[in-house]
């Protein structure tokens, strides 16, 4: 399984999926304005989805596996 996640522009951003715990298991770079995270190795939970642009900005999402 997949995650997809589309931006406004393409422009670097890190991205981060965290557990609840916040542990980082998964973490990429990218340019791209659309993207698909695979999420296939996570375990059942909850995660936070944690993006950071190249100017600092940062957004949060959630979801459930």
């Amino acid at each position: 399984s997949q995650i997809g996640l589309e931006f406004h522009k393409n422009a670097n951003r890190v991205i981060r999926v965290l557990d609840m715990s916040g542990r980082v298991q998964f973490q990429m770079q990218s340019k791209e304005q659309m993207l698909r995270i695979p999420v296939t190795s996570l375990m059942t939970g909850n995660y936070v989805v944690h993006i950071t642009d190249a100017d600092g900005a940062t957004e949060t999402k959630r979801f459930v596996k």
